[in-house]
Parts: C-alpha cells; structure tokens; sequence
C-alpha cells in the first residue's frame, strides 16, 4: 500500500475469492497496465502482516493484515 495504489485495485484490496473463480483483470492481478497487485492464501483464523510504505521516510513497514487501505490510509496518510 502506498500512495501510488489505483483506485481499481484499492477496492479489491482484502477481498477473498476462491481460486476456480480468479479470473485475471477482473479479481486478480494484473489488474491494469503497470500493475503491482499480488495474491495471497488466505485461512480461517489467520493473523499475518502486510507491507506498506511510509510516506513520511520512504520505507517500507508491515503492518497487520486486517488494515484495509481506506484504514491505513486515514491512519498514516490524512
């Protein structure tokens, strides 16, 4: 997550689809041209980290996987 995120992917972002229904450019990567998108496996109960981008310094720092953009956004960004 950073601040180059587009807004197509920004709305899939924690998103869960079953893998016989991914279909490319729809629910999963590569969502436009130049896109950064990547999948993950997801499971009942997980608790995992993602990464984001400090805008403030340029690196990059995880955070926790139940953080959607718009959250993360209004937390570090706004």
């Amino acid at each position: 997550m950073d601040n180059r995120t587009s807004h197509v992917c920004i709305s899939l972002d924690n998103q869960v689809f079953k893998v016989d229904d991914m279909m490319s450019g729809v629910n999963a990567p590569s969502m436009h041209c130049f896109c950064r998108s990547t999948t993950v496996g997801s499971f009942d109960g997980s608790s995992g980290k993602r990464i984001a981008k400090n805008l403030n310094d340029g690196k990059y720092t995880y955070i926790d996987d139940k953080i959607g953009f718009h959250d993360w956004e209004s937390s570090y960004i706004d």
